[in-house]
């Protein structure tokens, strides 16, 4: 058999599955409003809406966290942090970050993870303060979405503009565990072959998995912490590329045992231990991705006099052990994670 046919029928099988997986994984979702904001420093972002039924309460921002989008948040209508909470009333916002799903538009894919935090989140609150009237908002952060915010409020100690703070599985970069260092090394030497598109990937090989109990299964989530259907879609409709710049910079800190800014003028545990505004950290008992060390770093450190940490298990009362993907669209995440964010929310928020 020639090469060239070979060639050929891998395109083909390569369009088929793709063909195959669009058609049956691929889950539209629709919001209220589809809005652009402009960075600083010139980058489009996206911006999802779910207006709320009560203008008094204070908006929610959602920000995802690496290799996903705001899908992450919103894969069907039961496995959705955004409409359980717009089920409460809430004006829920879901943030793309430069470089993923609506906000990939002339964004390099090498830029360090402090861009996220001069630049991304800051555009994203003040868009919310404009368009809802509030002084105010909720943020709600998914693993790295949670890392951005622990960044944010360091540099901005006294958090203006935000009512409360919840993170769920967000690392804090010097504490990472062996099993993160480990896959950043391994994504090193990946990314010398030109293969780190993580969105690609997961595409091609979506249709397939959670059909065993596959090694991606096994390392992302506890055993039975979700179900073969919700995975496939998730990973489908919410893989995005990985950016270099932010997987070095975490890897960095971990090395050193110290977070600090990319240009390394800022402390970020200083300015984290000078936090006061309400912070609320969830982390799965059986989190592989972020170890249970790696979250109680971020509690240990931070200086709020309001502050709590969550370990989602049975001995949290929740029927089953929790791992890293399991938080956002577990089996039981919307009786065990998703009330407990509302609960934040509604505790310390100012009518």
């Amino acid at each position: 058999m020639s090469v060239g046919l070979v060639l050929v029928g891998v395109l083909l099988a390569y369009l088929v599955v793709t063909a195959v997986s669009w058609w049956v994984l691929r889950v539209p979702r629709r919001y209220d409003e589809r809005v652009a904001c402009r960075t600083e420093d010139g980058v489009e972002l996206a911006l999802y809406r779910l207006r709320g039924a009560d203008p008094r309460r204070n908006p929610v921002l959602l920000v995802h966290g690496m290799g996903v989008d705001h899908r992450v948040f919103d894969v069907t209508d039961r496995v959705s942090l955004a409409r359980a909470l717009h089920a409460h009333g809430w004006d829920v916002w879901l943030l793309d970050l430069r470089g993923v799903g609506g906000s990939r538009r002339g964004v390099s894919g090498d830029g360090p993870f402090d861009d996220y935090v001069r630049f991304d989140l800051p555009a994203a609150l003040d868009h919310l303060r404009q368009a809802t009237g509030r002084p105010t908002a909720h943020l709600v952060g998914y693993s790295m979405g949670g890392t951005v915010g622990y960044a944010w409020c360091a540099r901005n100690p006294q958090a203006p503009g935000l009512a409360s703070f919840v993170a769920l599985g967000s690392p804090w970069p010097a504490d990472l565990g062996a099993h993160a260092q480990a896959t950043m090394r391994l994504a090193a030497r990946v990314r010398r072959f030109g293969v780190l598109r993580l969105d690609v990937w997961a595409r091609l090989g979506a249709w397939f998995q959670g059909f065993c109990y596959d090694v991606v299964w096994r390392f992302l989530g506890a055993p039975r912490g979700t179900t073969g259907p919700v995975f496939r879609r998730a990973v489908f409709n919410a893989s995005q590329p990985i950016r270099w710049g932010v997987v070095q910079g975490f890897a960095e800190a971990a090395r050193r045992g110290d977070w600090l800014s990319d240009d390394g003028t800022l402390s970020y545990a200083e300015g984290w231990s000078r936090v006061t505004l309400p912070v609320r950290l969830i982390v799965g008992d059986h989190d592989r991705v972020v170890a249970g060390a790696c979250v109680e770093g971020a509690w240990r450190r931070c200086g709020s006099p309001r502050k709590e940490l969550v370990v989602l298990g049975p001995r949290a009362g929740c029927e089953q052990s929790y791992g890293h993907i399991d938080l956002t669209w577990g089996r039981h995440a919307a009786d065990d994670v998703y009330p407990r964010v509302n609960d934040w929310l509604q505790r310390h928020d100012a009518a």
